[in-house]
């Protein structure tokens, strides 16, 4: 029972009874404005009670169910939440001091999860297989970690695989058959046009440059120069050139002489507006050594004992690779070998001349008598290798 409200006359009152869960009626208050002053009490995972919650308070515990255990989220200093992830499995993710997850990669072998091998760096270390007739062969990389690719013609009639390499290729049908293959060819010729696009000259009585068939190492013409006969008797062909992007250039020429008495010369100019620097190196049939011109035009002798047989059929190929970014020899090459002249400087002349390059071929003679020497196969390459 509701006790009875009294009021001031001429007021009409109306009371709000509310009832409690065991059926005792209650009246339901105001406050001061007339507003209703309600507790409001709720159920939370079966635990009955006053929701007991400040509204300007901005302050919250949140919370994440594991199992039917409540698990309050933790921050740090700076309100970022601070998490412990796992995987699938329930296995904890491993993070490093930096915040960095730290993984270990897996891949099926078989059915069996195997782990992915990595180096210092994190990098990922394979080995890569490609399918032969069901049987997996490893591909292989050179030093640089690159992979190498053998074409294979069909087996020959003893069943052996026959491998051809693209430089091999490339090598077997140019016209002119480079003997160092380090460099990317700019220029190859091997005289099956004639002396077209070159100045041929040369200097003492019987000289001459003209295109022969006599010889060739590379079928059917080569170039035959005859020196002339005087103190400084030679024949040549030069040509002139665009200068290229700054680098290590390569100039390349075989040659064959009759006698052991010419020698046979390269000279490679490098024109760059203010001066121009001559790198040139020397073949000597006499004395049987190679030489290379320094900065103060002085020869210095790079090998020797070199000896070659006389023969027109008996081509030799030596060449030269330069360094243009600082104008210095590199290397010098004769038949098997290889000579290191790396950081030697060329002989350098004041000159205004636009830039340019310019390769001569030389076979130098003397005064008594004239002497043949064939030149074939010249090659320009770029781009050389230290």
């Amino acid at each position: 029972m509701v006790a009875q409200v009294e009021v001031p006359d001429g007021y009409r009152v109306v009371t709000l009874v509310g009832v409690e869960s065991d059926g005792t009626p209650q009246v339901v208050q105001l406050d001061g404005t007339g507003r209703i002053v309600a507790v409001i009490q709720g159920e939370i995972e079966g635990i009955t009670g006053p929701v007991d919650v400040t509204q300007t308070d901005s302050v919250r515990e949140i919370q994440g169910s594991d199992g039917s255990t409540l698990r309050t989220v933790k921050l740090d200093a700076n309100g970022q939440i601070i998490m412990v992830p796992r995987g699938q499995s329930g296995n904890y993710m491993s993070v490093d001091a930096s915040g960095f997850l730290t993984s270990v990669m897996k891949g099926e072998y078989s059915g069996t999860p195997t782990t992915l091998a990595v180096d210092s760096s994190g990098n990922i270390v394979a080995v890569v297989k490609g399918d032969y007739g069901g049987v997996p062969k490893t591909l292989t990389t050179d030093a640089d970690g690159r992979l190498q690719i053998v074409p294979y013609d069909p087996d020959d009639i003893w069943g052996n695989a026959i491998a051809l390499g693209n430089a091999e290729l490339a090598a077997v049908i140019s016209p002119a058959h480079r003997y160092d293959r380090r460099g990317n060819l700019v220029l190859l010729d091997d005289f099956s046009g004639g002396l077209q696009g070159w100045i041929a000259a040369y200097t003492g009585t019987g000289g001459a440059a003209v295109v022969s068939t006599v010889a060739a190492r590379s079928a059917p013409y080569s170039i035959k120069l005859t020196t002339g006969q005087n103190a400084a008797g030679n024949a040549n062909i030069s040509k002139y050139w665009p200068k290229p992007s700054t680098g290590r250039l390569g100039l390349e020429v075989s040659f064959a002489a009759v006698s052991t008495d010419p020698e046979v010369r390269l000279r490679f100019y490098h024109y760059d507006g203010a001066n121009y620097h001559l790198f040139s190196i020397k073949y000597d049939f006499t004395d049987q050594d190679l030489q290379y011109l320094d900065n103060a035009a002085a020869w210095h002798t790079v090998a020797s004992s070199l000896a070659f047989y006389p023969n027109y059929t008996s081509f030799n190929t030596m060449k030269l690779v330069v360094n243009l970014a600082n104008n210095t020899y590199e290397r010098a090459m004769m038949n098997s070998g290889e000579y290191d002249l790396a950081g030697i400087d060329a002989l350098t002349v004041v000159s205004a001349t636009a830039p340019y390059l310019a390769f001569v071929v030389f076979a130098d003679g003397d005064n008594s008598a004239n002497y043949t020497v064939y030149i074939d196969d010249v090659i320009l390459t770029q781009n050389e290798p230290e």
